[in-house]
């Protein structure tokens, strides 16, 4: 299948990164299968915002839906990175389903999941956005920015 033998780094990163149960449970051992996310994330956005404001903290939102491929890999590569979980000590961190709270999603605009954003949570100013799925490499050179 391949001409000298060798899996190219190219597909065995599309392998990785599919979301695929079978795959990664089965074919993939280099994935962290039951490594737990180690953010401490708050699932109710107003009580998390108020958190946020009455203790001085930025707010760290992401917006996933159980079904997103993307959304699991974050949650399974990032969301369970030691060095992430530090990095959003400073935040009040909340996740919210698009599926179960339209309403919020459509606040913010998202049409692409996943969307992380930074908010002020005191005057309620987004300071930074992305709608990309990272490495967690790559989420705190974001993060950091």
């Amino acid at each position: 299948m391949f001409p000298d033998g060798k899996i190219p780094s190219d597909q065995l990163l599309r392998w990785r990164d599919c979301g695929c149960d079978f795959m990664s449970a089965f074919a993939c051992p280099w994935v962290h299968l039951n490594r737990p996310e180690t953010v401490p994330w708050r699932s109710d956005y107003y009580t998390a915002r108020q958190e946020a404001a009455t203790i001085g903290k930025r707010l760290f939102i992401e917006f996933t839906a159980s079904w997103c491929v993307q959304c699991r890999y974050m949650k399974r590569e990032v969301w369970s990175d030691e060095a992430v979980s530090r990095s959003l000590e400073d935040y009040v961190p909340v996740q919210i389903d698009i599926d179960s709270h339209r309403a919020i999603a459509g606040e913010f605009h998202v049409n692409t999941i996943p969307t992380v954003l930074v908010m002020d949570a005191k005057n309620d100013r987004v300071l930074k956005i992305t709608k990309v799925a990272m490495t967690p490499e790559k989420f705190l050179e974001w993060l950091g920015s």
